[in-house]
């Protein structure tokens, strides 16, 4: 697999919730992503509650972005993260930016 998807996500920390906290709960969703075959990476800020899933694909296409989208949420559901905003398919795809540099 040469391709891969960085995927960004924002979350509001719980009440009570330090930044130990929200790093367990990145490492729970990283497990989770194993546990479905998918070897991701990980880079958060943990003061910002930011954190960038890097999941590979097989390709740029958009099946393969829907993929990889759908695992990530998988993971977050599997972690009990709701994500009632999460755009479906035709959102993302309606607002892909196009690769000039391959």
């Amino acid at each position: 697999m040469n391709a891969c998807f960085d995927i960004e996500l924002s979350f509001q920390p719980l009440e009570g919730a330090n930044t130990k906290v929200f790093e367990d709960f990145l490492e729970h969703v990283l497990e989770e992503l194993d546990n479905i075959g998918v070897q991701a990476d990980l880079t958060a800020t943990l003061a910002k509650y930011t954190a960038i899933y890097s999941l590979p694909a097989e390709n740029y296409s958009d099946d393969a972005l829907i993929k990889a989208l759908s695992d990530l949420r998988t993971a977050l559901l599997a972690v009990e993260c709701a994500t009632p905003d999460w755009p479906t398919a035709y959102e993302v795809l309606g607002t892909r930016s196009v690769r000039t540099d391959e």
